[in-house]
């Protein structure tokens, strides 16, 4: 895959003078414009948890899930202080224990804090991993959007807001860490997908760190990745066969020795969490029952000043599974982006991705309104793929987040190079 240059509808090739091997590259550095777009991520994200930071001891929107998570990074920091198996605890589940890998235990977020949980508690630790994962997935998202995808700065920084504060972003953030936690998902797709064919060697390496990284994150999310990035190299490569065919080999081997490297790092925790003492098959409930209604997508989220908690609640599973909800004018902006830049074959597989996780997110049949109509879902045919069966039809709309996100900067990029004429229909 190679995504498109940022002053034309074509895509990135090798031109000119390039050396062999080589995609001409963007000039691209910090700018002071960059650490105030993260301070307004960091901002936004203390202030959507003021409440919480007045008194850390008051409970999100789901009271439960919550204080598993806190008592995951409590349990984190007790395995630093006190030298004992992360990857394992019988404080849970007494005599027999828990098998902490087999669950999310979200050990990515709770060793680095360790020292913010032993100083505060582990309510603050929290707070401090939503707000962290809010601001943190923001900003790598415009970190990325402003380096490969748009020159426009304000461009990548309303892409950037967002990936990292969407109604489903922020309804995970309150009781959900390895949903929320996603700076990490730029950062693969842009190794994965990098235009340049050179330091392959570096690129699976990196890539090989940041998923063995993203599984101590949360392997849900992972999961959802590995799909949404080969859905949209599968549309991609049908859009531009040419710059498939050159990539193809590169991006394999970068793959390889992804694969290789977390392999290696991650073979004694993977055979912990299937084979150790206390794995399980399956999951405690039904999966399938978690699916979103089709008018969730186009409703307004109860965290929005124009939000209905009642009507939010009677479209989603739960208040946290509010995956959806963009509003009336954001997928209709998204449809206008797509059918304007339809010439992009970024574009092109950006709307083919979101379009599927959509379907998922339906699960096995379509309900509308609160009525189930009936009509089959694509789901059903997941519903029994081993590891698929343990995810959350639901969250699959969480892969639109960055999709809308994307094309938003793309839009708002066009539309600050070109003006208005670059959108009018002529």
């Amino acid at each position: 895959m190679v995504v498109g240059r940022p002053d034309t509808d074509q895509p990135l090739r090798l031109t000119g003078a390039a050396r062999p091997g080589r995609a001409p590259r963007r000039r691209w550095w910090p700018r002071p414009v960059d650490a105030l777009v993260v301070a307004g991520y960091l901002g936004l994200a203390v202030l959507l948890t003021t409440d919480q930071w007045r008194r850390p001891e008051r409970l999100f929107h789901q009271a439960g899930d919550q204080m598993l998570f806190e008592w995951m990074l409590a349990r984190a920091a007790r395995a630093v202080t006190g030298g004992e198996n992360p990857l394992w605890s019988a404080a849970l589940n007494a005599p027999d224990g828990v098998n902490l890998m087999a669950n999310t235990s979200v050990l990515g977020l709770g060793v680095p804090l360790t020292p913010v949980t032993v100083a505060f508690g582990s309510q603050v630790a929290f707070l401090v991993a939503v707000t962290l994962s809010l601001a943190g997935t923001a900003t790598a998202w415009y970190a990325l959007l402003a380096r490969r995808l748009v020159r426009s700065r304000a461009a990548a920084a309303v892409g950037g807001l967002v990936c990292g504060f969407a109604p489903g972003m922020v309804a995970q953030a309150g009781a959900h860490l390895h949903m929320a936690a996603q700076f990490l998902v730029p950062v693969i797709l842009a190794l994965v997908f990098r235009p340049a064919t050179d330091r392959v060697r570096r690129d699976g390496v990196l890539l090989g760190l940041a998923v063995a990284y993203q599984v101590f994150l949360g392997e849900e999310l992972l999961v959802f990745l590995a799909l949404a990035a080969g859905v949209l190299a599968g549309a991609y490569a049908l859009a531009d066969r040419a710059a498939a065919r050159r990539l193809a080999p590169v991006v394999a081997r970068r793959l390889g020795i992804g694969a290789l490297v977390a392999g290696v790092l991650l073979a004694y925790p993977l055979w912990f969490q299937f084979f150790g003492p206390g794995h399980y098959d399956g999951m405690p409930f039904h999966t399938v029952g978690y699916r979103l209604d089709l008018a969730s997508y186009t409703a307004t989220a109860r965290q929005t000043v124009a939000g209905d908690a009642h009507r939010a609640g009677l479209l989603s599973p739960n208040p946290t599974e509010q995956n959806s909800f963009f509003g009336p004018f954001l997928p209709l902006l998204a449809l206008l982006v797509v059918v304007r830049l339809w010439r992009r074959p970024l574009v092109r597989a950006l709307a083919a991705c979101g379009l599927l996780f959509a379907l998922l997110s339906l699960g096995s049949s379509v309900v509308l309104n609160r009525h189930d109509t009936g009509v089959p879902g694509p789901y059903r045919l997941l519903a029994g793929v081993p590891l698929l069966d343990l995810v959350v039809p639901a969250r699959f709309a969480l892969v639109c987040v960055p999709v809308c996100g994307v094309l938003l900067a793309l839009a708002l990029d066009r539309v600050r190079r070109g003006g208005a004429r670059a959108w009018a229909p002529w």
